[in-house]
């Protein structure tokens, strides 16, 4: 017969065999949740580093590209503004009061002093420039001023000089807006993919407060490059505009003149003049502004 006492140890044996290799499972099942817990924690902060260095690369490439775009407006704006303002200066010029004399007094009603009003009248005071011109006409440097093909000359240059212009500002304008409007759909993107990547959980609620203020601080930057370029642009071709309108007005006024068509530049060239002297005072303070903004200013 067998020993009950022997069996009853032999069956609590085996249960504590049973028990222990069951605390093992567990065990083992536990430390293998714990590195799977670890791995995927490590995995997601690699994740959110990586995401951040990109952030970086893209934020420093980002930066270069807007400190380029200010050298190149200060490079252009530095040359832009003092070609126009000597182009205004040269229709100054052409629409000096004594070159306007010769041009009204040389196209004047012929024998004006015997026109209306007697001597001395108005017919006859608009006829004494007339006398004046027609005699020193082949000699400017007796009635002084610019001759009338010198005149002439600087206004064709003028009209040459403004067509070329306002083709290059309308070229330029329009790579600005293409650039800024890139610019803006990036900045954009990126937003929209820190959002994401903080809804998936890669970048907690602290990263995603940061790195939003950084993208949209640097895009502010864009925003008043933008807007500077914008103020220079519509400045300067109202101004070239205006110059070119003026100056192919007055030319064909001295193409009537050259031809021996009656015609007056009184009125034209004093409206130049009160434009040149306008137009100047826009060009110094925009020359003023580039020059704070070169200095470091907004």
């Amino acid at each position: 017969k067998s020993c009950p006492i022997g069996s009853n140890h032999q069956r609590s044996m085996q249960a504590m065999e049973r028990g222990l290799i069951w605390v093992l499972v567990v065990i083992a099942l536990a430390r293998i949740a714990a590195g799977v817990s670890v791995r995927k924690a490590l995995e997601g902060r690699s994740r959110g580093a990586g995401t951040a260095a990109s952030g970086l690369a893209t934020r420093v490439a980002e930066w270069r590209s807007f400190v380029d775009a200010e050298e190149e407006d200060k490079r252009f704006w530095g040359g832009q503004w003092p070609a126009l303002e000597a182009d205004l200066h040269g229709l100054q010029q052409a629409a000096a009061p004594e070159h306007r004399g010769r041009l009204s007094g040389g196209t004047g009603a012929g024998g004006g002093s015997s026109g209306r009003g007697g001597v001395g009248g108005p017919a006859s005071r608009r006829a004494e420039p007339a006398a004046s011109a027609v005699e020193t006409r082949s000699s400017p440097a007796a009635a002084g001023g610019t001759s009338l093909a010198s005149a002439s000359t600087t206004l064709r240059s003028l009209c040459d000089a403004g067509k070329v212009r306002i083709e290059e500002l309308e070229a330029r304008e329009k790579d600005a807006k293409r650039i800024y409007h890139d610019k803006r759909t990036a900045h954009q993107q990126r937003v929209a993919q820190i959002e994401e990547r903080f809804a998936n959980g890669t970048f907690s609620a602290a990263f995603r407060a940061n790195e939003t203020r950084q993208e949209n601080h640097l895009f502010d930057y864009w925003e008043r490059v933008r807007e500077r370029q914008r103020v220079q642009y519509t400045t300067s071709l109202k101004v070239q505009q205006g110059l070119l309108a003026r100056a192919e007005s007055m030319l064909e006024v001295h193409d009537k003149t050259t031809s021996g068509k009656v015609v007056s530049i009184r009125e034209q060239g004093d409206a130049s003049a009160d434009f040149c002297e306008q137009a100047l005072a826009e060009v110094h303070a925009q020359k003023m502004a580039l020059r704070t903004f070169v200095q470091g200013g907004a």
